[in-house]
């Protein structure tokens, strides 16, 4: 994945990023299953939180050994 030099992401760009629709982000907010912050009522994402949480769900998937 490549580098996004903003230090934060909103909810489309994440969705651009991760290749996901914008509805699966937003499910994911509503479930706390994402890391995300809000700022008022804006719902903002770090690219280092997102990268550490993709990193935790390809080690808790059990994927290929």
């Amino acid at each position: 994945m490549g580098k996004i030099t903003a230090p934060f992401l909103n909810v489309q760009e994440l969705a651009m990023w991760l290749h996901v629709k914008v509805s699966t982000i937003r499910k994911r907010v509503c479930y706390n299953r994402i890391p995300y912050i809000r700022i008022g009522r804006s719902v903002r994402f770090r690219q280092h939180d997102i990268e550490e949480w993709l990193n935790a769900q390809n080690g808790a998937s059990g994927g290929p050994k």
